[in-house]
C-alpha cells in the first residue's frame, strides 16, 4: 500500500454504525416505561426510569425508580431524532402490513366458516 492510500484512509470517516459493538463490562440491558431529559449548551441527559406501584396503607402508592442516565454531547442530538425517526416509521409501516394480513386472514376464515355454515343448512 502507499504512502498516499494510507494518509487518505486516516482522513476518511468512519461510519459508526461499521464498527462492531462490544459488551467487555457486561453491561446488561434495563427495561424503561418512562424517560425524562434534561440540557445544556453542551450536552444532553436522558433519564430511564421504571414508573410502577407500591403497596401502602392506603392504597397503592405511585414509584419512579431511575435505571439509567446517559449523556450525549448536543451534535448527537440531530442523529438520535433522526434514528427513532425512522425506526418510528419503518415500525408504523411494519404494524400496518402486519394489521392488513390479520384483517385478510379474518376475514378469510370468517368467509369459509360463513359458507360451512351455509352448507350445514341446506
Amino acid at each position: 500500500m502507499s504512502t498516499k492510500s494510507k494518509d487518505r484512509s486516516k482522513n476518511e470517516p468512519i461510519a459508526a454504525a461499521s464498527i462492531p459493538i462490544t459488551n467487555p463490562r457486561g453491561i446488561a440491558s434495563i427495561y424503561s416505561n418512562n424517560i425524562g431529559v434534561s440540557s445544556t449548551m453542551l450536552d444532553f441527559t436522558l433519564f430511564f426510569v421504571e414508573t410502577g406501584q407500591l403497596p401502602g396503607e392506603n392504597g397503592p402508592v405511585p414509584k419512579n425508580e431511575l435505571k439509567a442516565a446517559v449523556t450525549l454531547p448536543m451534535p448527537s442530538a440531530g442523529a438520535l431524532i433522526q434514528a427513532l425517526t425512522q425506526m418510528l416509521e419503518t415500525g408504523a409501516e411494519q404494524m400496518k402490513a402486519h394489521m392488513a394480513t390479520q384483517m385478510a386472514e379474518a376475514v378469510k376464515a370468517a368467509k369459509v366458516k360463513g359458507l360451512a355454515q351455509a352448507r350445514v343448512q341446506q
